[in-house]
């Protein structure tokens, strides 16, 4: 009895272990994995604080559109009426490292270190600004990005 209780528990244990956060499954980064509309959820800094994103308009998300073989970043304004197509470029993903190229992207070399079908961590390698967004992150030293 004890026997059959302990092979329960550890297959329980081996099973749960299997999944990445909130039971979905860690996705290997790709032109497809990547596909479709994200929303900037935070920022971190570099020393591990978190950064809520804010919308201009509060009826409204910014996105980004990653559509190979294009990114596109969406920013609505403050009035909800019309949104500002800010960045769109060409992109590729280095292989193993899942580095994003890209000639003028918010996104440009940064790291995909997390990407589930609902989440998506960037990471750079220094701080860096992007002072044209609607917000305006400084200092940031990774960004997380949701699907709905």
């Amino acid at each position: 009895m004890k026997k059959t209780i302990l092979i329960f528990a550890f297959t329980g244990i081996v099973f749960s272990s299997c999944s990445g956060e909130g039971g979905e499954n860690n996705l290997t980064p790709s032109f497809q994995t990547l596909e479709g509309v994200w929303h900037i959820k935070e920022s971190i800094k570099p020393d591990g604080t978190i950064e809520p994103y804010v919308n201009l308009c509060a009826t409204k998300r910014d996105f980004v559109d990653f559509n190979y073989p294009d990114i596109e970043y969406f920013s609505h304004y403050d009035t909800c009426e019309a949104f500002l197509r800010s960045d769109c470029t060409d992109y590729y993903l280095t292989p193993n490292e899942y580095r994003i190229i890209a000639l003028s992207s918010i996104f440009r070399d940064g790291r995909i270190t997390q990407l589930t079908s609902k989440k998506m961590k960037i990471e750079y390698d220094d701080a860096k600004s992007f002072p044209y967004q609607s917000n305006h992150f400084s200092s940031v030293k990774a960004i997380i990005l949701t699907k709905e």
